[in-house]
This record gives C-alpha cells, structure tokens and sequence, in this order.
C-alpha cells in the first residue's frame, strides 16, 4: 500500500521515498513486491531534522505518528 502524504495533516519534516517516486498505485505490483521482499508494504519514514527515523522528541517516525499533538510537530500552518 502506498503512503499518500497530506500536507494538512503531517509532519512537515516527515520524510519517505514514496514522496520523490510518483506513480500511480499498482496493487499487482504491490502484492508482487510483497510476496518477493516480504514487505507489509510500508514505507521507510526518516525525520528531515534528525535524517533518522526517529524525531527531535526520540519517538518513531511515521505516517501515523508524526501529526498534531506531536510536540515536534511542524504543521503546514506553522510555516507561514
């Protein structure tokens, strides 16, 4: 399954390589990836800031974990 960043809802220091390869989704290539690499599927996040995969705050990054309530949380807002 592909991560489908939204701008309004995460980190803006979130990072994956899914950001920089935009293709269309193609669940037999997915499901052949899975079945070849073993792969959930889930992209590798890494944090803009400390270029691991762990924020400022040494908590995991991720699509679900890096939004709003995230004490180093960054939002699109905040960057105006």
């Amino acid at each position: 399954m592909a991560f489908h960043h939204d701008p309004r809802e995460h980190c803006q220091h979130l990072r994956c390589k899914e950001m920089y390869a935009h293709e269309p989704p193609d669940p037999e290539r997915e499901a052949r990836d899975a079945e070849l690499y073993g792969t959930s599927g889930s992209p590798a996040f890494w944090c803009l800031l400390t270029q691991t995969g762990r924020g400022p705050d040494g908590q995991v990054v991720g699509g679900s974990p890096c939004r709003h309530g995230r004490t180093c949380f960054v939002g699109i807002e905040d960057l105006t």
